[in-house]
Protein backbone atom coordinates (compact mmCIF):
# COMPACT_ATOMS: atom_id res chain seq x y z
CA UNK A 1 0.00 0.00 0.00
CA UNK A 2 1.22 3.68 -0.97
CA UNK A 3 1.92 6.10 2.05
CA UNK A 4 0.67 9.79 1.24
CA UNK A 5 3.82 10.82 2.56
CA UNK A 6 5.85 8.74 -0.06
CA UNK A 7 3.59 10.32 -3.28
CA UNK A 8 5.59 13.06 -5.39
CA UNK A 9 3.99 15.20 -7.75
CA UNK A 10 6.38 15.60 -10.36
CA UNK A 11 5.80 17.96 -13.64
CA UNK A 12 7.52 15.94 -16.73
CA UNK A 13 9.47 18.16 -18.29
CA UNK A 14 10.14 17.47 -22.15
CA UNK A 15 12.80 19.17 -23.80
CA UNK A 16 11.27 21.06 -27.37
CA UNK A 17 13.07 22.94 -29.71
CA UNK A 18 11.79 26.44 -28.15
CA UNK A 19 13.96 27.73 -25.56
CA UNK A 20 13.90 31.42 -23.68
CA UNK A 21 16.40 33.29 -24.42
CA UNK A 22 19.10 33.16 -21.84
CA UNK A 23 17.69 30.39 -19.44
CA UNK A 24 20.00 27.77 -19.79
CA UNK A 25 17.92 24.31 -20.64
CA UNK A 26 14.42 25.05 -19.36
CA UNK A 27 11.51 24.48 -22.40
CA UNK A 28 9.06 26.54 -22.70
CA UNK A 29 6.22 24.23 -21.92
CA UNK A 30 6.23 21.21 -19.81
CA UNK A 31 3.74 18.47 -20.95
CA UNK A 32 2.53 16.66 -18.51
CA UNK A 33 1.73 15.31 -14.91
CA UNK A 34 2.63 12.10 -12.89
CA UNK A 35 2.30 10.82 -9.48
CA UNK A 36 4.26 8.36 -8.45
CA UNK A 37 5.06 5.97 -5.39
CA UNK A 38 7.57 4.48 -3.95
CA UNK A 39 5.46 0.71 -3.48
CA UNK A 40 3.29 -0.70 -6.45
CA UNK A 41 -0.26 1.18 -5.79
CA UNK A 42 -3.47 -0.84 -6.53
CA UNK A 43 -6.57 1.21 -7.32
CA UNK A 44 -8.06 1.38 -3.73
CA UNK A 45 -4.38 2.82 -2.20
CA UNK A 46 -4.15 5.57 -4.11
CA UNK A 47 -4.29 9.02 -3.20
CA UNK A 48 -7.74 11.18 -4.40
CA UNK A 49 -6.79 14.24 -6.85
CA UNK A 50 -8.93 17.04 -6.30
CA UNK A 51 -9.02 20.00 -9.16
CA UNK A 52 -11.51 22.45 -8.58
CA UNK A 53 -13.49 20.68 -5.78
CA UNK A 54 -13.71 17.91 -8.75
CA UNK A 55 -12.52 14.66 -7.67
CA UNK A 56 -10.81 12.42 -10.48
CA UNK A 57 -7.90 10.44 -10.98
CA UNK A 58 -4.65 11.32 -12.29
CA UNK A 59 -4.44 9.31 -15.50
CA UNK A 60 -8.06 11.45 -16.33
CA UNK A 61 -6.67 14.28 -15.77
CA UNK A 62 -5.54 16.55 -19.09
CA UNK A 63 -3.85 19.65 -17.47
CA UNK A 64 -0.48 21.05 -18.55
CA UNK A 65 2.06 21.65 -15.23
CA UNK A 66 2.41 25.78 -16.58
CA UNK A 67 -1.51 26.04 -16.06
CA UNK A 68 -1.23 25.23 -11.99
CA UNK A 69 -1.42 27.54 -9.28
CA UNK A 70 -0.39 25.44 -7.07
CA UNK A 71 -0.28 21.74 -5.46
CA UNK A 72 -1.01 21.09 -1.76
CA UNK A 73 -0.74 17.27 -0.23
CA UNK A 74 -2.86 16.36 2.90
CA UNK A 75 -2.21 13.37 4.76
CA UNK A 76 -3.58 11.47 7.37
CA UNK A 77 -5.83 13.36 9.23
CA UNK A 78 -6.07 16.80 7.64
CA UNK A 79 -7.27 14.75 4.56
CA UNK A 80 -9.76 12.48 6.32
CA UNK A 81 -11.23 15.28 8.01
CA UNK A 82 -11.81 17.31 4.67
CA UNK A 83 -12.38 14.79 2.37
CA UNK A 84 -13.73 11.41 4.65
CA UNK A 85 -12.67 8.10 3.93
CA UNK A 86 -11.82 9.11 0.46
CA UNK A 87 -9.30 10.96 1.53
CA UNK A 88 -7.92 8.11 4.06
CA UNK A 89 -4.85 7.16 1.09
CA UNK A 90 -3.96 11.34 1.27
CA UNK A 91 -5.31 13.80 -1.21
CA UNK A 92 -3.50 16.00 -4.23
CA UNK A 93 -5.31 19.48 -4.01
CA UNK A 94 -4.48 21.06 -7.67
CA UNK A 95 -5.41 24.44 -8.02
CA UNK A 96 -5.49 25.98 -11.62
CA UNK A 97 -4.63 29.12 -12.52
CA UNK A 98 -7.58 31.78 -13.08
CA UNK A 99 -7.86 31.33 -16.40
CA UNK A 100 -7.80 27.64 -16.78
CA UNK A 101 -11.08 25.67 -18.09
CA UNK A 102 -12.08 22.63 -16.69
CA UNK A 103 -14.64 20.32 -18.24
CA UNK A 104 -15.46 17.59 -17.58
CA UNK A 105 -16.76 15.14 -20.05
CA UNK A 106 -19.93 16.28 -20.52
CA UNK A 107 -18.37 19.40 -20.55
CA UNK A 108 -16.22 18.73 -23.79
CA UNK A 109 -19.17 16.69 -25.59
CA UNK A 110 -21.05 20.28 -24.63
CA UNK A 111 -18.03 22.65 -25.71
CA UNK A 112 -17.57 20.87 -29.19
CA UNK A 113 -21.14 20.13 -29.78
CA UNK A 114 -20.81 16.60 -29.81
CA UNK A 115 -23.75 14.58 -31.29
CA UNK A 116 -25.67 12.48 -29.38
CA UNK A 117 -25.09 9.29 -30.76
CA UNK A 118 -21.02 9.79 -30.22
CA UNK A 119 -21.15 10.45 -26.47
CA UNK A 120 -22.16 6.91 -26.25
CA UNK A 121 -18.69 5.90 -27.94
CA UNK A 122 -15.60 4.76 -25.65
CA UNK A 123 -13.84 7.41 -24.66
CA UNK A 124 -10.00 7.23 -24.77
CA UNK A 125 -7.37 9.84 -24.20
CA UNK A 126 -4.54 10.08 -27.34
CA UNK A 127 -6.02 6.95 -28.43
CA UNK A 128 -5.92 5.07 -24.46
CA UNK A 129 -8.98 3.76 -23.58
CA UNK A 130 -10.30 5.33 -20.49
CA UNK A 131 -12.43 2.79 -17.64
CA UNK A 132 -14.06 5.73 -16.05
CA UNK A 133 -14.79 8.31 -18.18
CA UNK A 134 -17.00 9.93 -15.83
CA UNK A 135 -13.56 11.02 -14.13
CA UNK A 136 -12.05 12.51 -17.22
CA UNK A 137 -11.06 16.30 -15.83
CA UNK A 138 -9.71 18.22 -19.25
CA UNK A 139 -8.05 21.69 -19.44
CA UNK A 140 -9.69 23.05 -22.63
CA UNK A 141 -6.16 24.83 -23.12
CA UNK A 142 -3.87 21.53 -22.75
CA UNK A 143 -6.12 19.91 -25.75
CA UNK A 144 -5.49 20.00 -29.49
CA UNK A 145 -8.91 19.10 -30.03
CA UNK A 146 -11.31 15.59 -30.18
CA UNK A 147 -11.77 12.94 -33.00
CA UNK A 148 -13.45 9.83 -33.65
CA UNK A 149 -11.64 6.56 -35.36
CA UNK A 150 -12.13 2.70 -35.81
CA UNK A 151 -9.35 0.63 -33.83
CA UNK A 152 -9.58 -3.30 -33.23
CA UNK A 153 -5.60 -2.97 -31.71
CA UNK A 154 -6.49 -2.57 -28.42
CA UNK A 155 -4.68 -6.10 -27.17
CA UNK A 156 -7.54 -6.83 -24.09
CA UNK A 157 -9.67 -4.72 -24.94
CA UNK A 158 -11.98 -6.45 -27.01
CA UNK A 159 -13.41 -4.56 -30.47
CA UNK A 160 -14.78 -5.47 -33.43
CA UNK A 161 -14.06 -3.87 -36.71
CA UNK A 162 -17.08 -1.24 -36.25
CA UNK A 163 -16.16 -0.25 -32.78
CA UNK A 164 -15.83 3.87 -33.30
CA UNK A 165 -13.88 5.60 -30.44
CA UNK A 166 -14.09 9.22 -29.30
CA UNK A 167 -11.08 10.76 -28.53
CA UNK A 168 -9.32 13.84 -26.41
CA UNK A 169 -5.98 14.96 -27.92
CA UNK A 170 -3.31 16.07 -25.60
CA UNK A 171 -1.57 19.63 -27.10
CA UNK A 172 1.87 16.93 -27.37
CA UNK A 173 -0.43 15.51 -30.36
CA UNK A 174 -1.60 12.20 -31.05
CA UNK A 175 -0.22 9.21 -30.50
CA UNK A 176 1.36 7.20 -33.41
CA UNK A 177 0.42 4.08 -33.75
CA UNK A 178 2.73 1.13 -34.97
Amino acid sequence: MCSPVYCLLIASLVSGPTFAQNAPQLPMQPTTIRIFCATPVNDSAKPLVVVDTFATQPEYLVLEPSNIESINVLKDKAATMKWGVRGRNGVIVITPKNNTRMLTINGLYDYYDVPAGQRTLRVCINEKPVDHPELILVDLNSIDGISTFVSTNWGLLPASESDTFFNIIPRKGPLKRE
